[in-house]
């Protein structure tokens, strides 16, 4: 089966990194995966050549597309028309934005048409999904989509791309039940979770009391929503109280400068070091190196949608028998429900810096932890689960299926 699998910038750049998992999942259905990220930006991933499938790149704007979108402008004008028309109901900024994409649409049609895909599967409901519809419209190739989270409360043309699609993907219970409430049609919405890969024997960590230090990773942008405020608040009550704790901090964001500032002023820059932005591989070998006790993500909830999904980042770190602290934001308890104890309200240094301390305390809680965090990864959130619903799903959807 050939799929075009549409991205925002993936691989180019640092970002989407739960994508690596499912394109190797999908390999492993026999699927020939084509990317075509809508954004290119930034240089070549260092990990890509590890990965199957080609690219098809070109930039945003570039006089390939240009050229391809006067020719169609030329010879198409009714259906140039059409496509504007299709847009109408966005809001003002949202229709411009989708405007903005148009003539790359109309250069993924050329090369959809070249290739002959099965399927197109696009992932963001934003303007990447609406560069997907206008091709599609085009091509008549059938298309499906992956909300995540901050573009289903963006709901850029959700309901008609909802009508228009085989079906959208939510990776979490809330976000399909927040898109619903946006008029996303319910027979076209389906619950299948991004998942990560599960090492078969990894080098699980184990904590003593004894040992020199308790190591906490925090993978996450510096940015306010990932909560490093309260973290850092928390390790500073935990120095405090003789605590032999360090904090690694992987992630870039404005929000460094103000971080590095507040470390100083607490006097705790001997017990937090920036590792700046990891390469994905370079985040996976700290876990399956067994040197990192502890995983913490401090998310917020900042109102107007902006708050988590099910980050992959704890999947990941839960995979390799890390456990790990999270906050009862977004859909994260429908990774760590309340009642297994690893999830805190937002906010709250004095509640992260408790919970750290348990753990550290009480060895034989933490090492059950371990236990519990692959447990639940390989029991519900399996990435080759998961690639085989979604292939399942695109297959019975898809030209081969016609």
């Amino acid at each position: 089966m050939k799929l075009f699998y549409i991205t925002a910038s993936f691989p180019f750049g640092s970002g989407e990194s739960f994508l690596i998992p499912e394109i190797k999942a999908l390999r492993n259905e026999s699927v020939n995966i084509i990317v075509v990220p809508l954004f290119p930006r930034g240089a070549l991933r260092n990990d890509w050549e590890n990965l199957p499938g080609r690219i098809f790149l070109e930039k945003l704007i570039s006089l390939k597309i240009l050229n391809c979108f006067l020719l169609f402008s030329c010879f198409h004008p009714i259906s140039l028309y059409k496509l504007i028309v299709l847009l109408k109901d966005s809001t003002f900024s949202q229709f411009f934005k989708n405007l903005a994409i148009l003539p790359k649409s109309v250069w993924i049609s050329s090369i959809i048409k070249a290739e002959k895909p099965d399927h197109i599967h696009v992932h963001w409901g934003s303007t990447t999904s609406s560069a997907v519809m206008l091709a599609s419209v085009i091509t008549t190739t059938p298309w499906s989509l992956t909300c995540h989270r901050w573009d289903i409360y963006e709901n850029n043309l959700l309901r008609k791309k909802s009508e228009r699609s085989e079906f959208i993907r939510f990776i979490s219970e809330k976000g399909k039940t927040d898109a619903l409430r946006f008029g996303v049609l319910s027979e076209k919405s389906v619950l299948i979770p991004m998942g990560t890969e599960i090492p078969s024997k990894p080098n699980s960590p184990v904590w003593e009391k004894e040992s020199l230090e308790f190591i906490v990773m925090c993978p996450a942008n510096l940015i306010p929503v990932k909560g490093h405020i309260y973290l850092i608040e928390a390790v500073d009550i935990l120095v405090n109280e003789s605590y032999k704790i360090k904090l690694l901090i992987a992630g870039e964001g404005f929000l460094r400068k103000e971080l590095e500032i507040l470390i100083k002023e607490k006097g705790i820059c001997a017990n937090v070091d920036f590792l700046g932005q990891l390469p994905h591989k370079a985040l996976l070998d700290y876990y399956s190196s067994g040197r990192i006790h502890l995983m913490v993500l401090p998310s917020i909830d900042l109102g107007n949608g902006e708050h988590e999904g099910v980050p992959v980042s704890l999947m990941e770190a839960m995979s390799y028998g890390v456990p790990v602290i999270s906050t009862e934001t977004g859909s994260i308890n429908e990774l760590l429900p309340k009642e297994i104890g690893l999830t805190i309200p937002d906010k709250s240094a004095n509640e992260l810096a408790l919970k750290i301390k348990f753990l550290y305390d009480n060895p034989d809680e933490y090492n059950s932890a371990s236990k519990l965090c692959r447990k639940i990864i390989k029991k519900n959130w399996n990435i080759n689960t998961s690639a085989k619903a979604l292939i399942t799903l695109i297959r019975a959807n898809s030209d081969l299926a016609n």
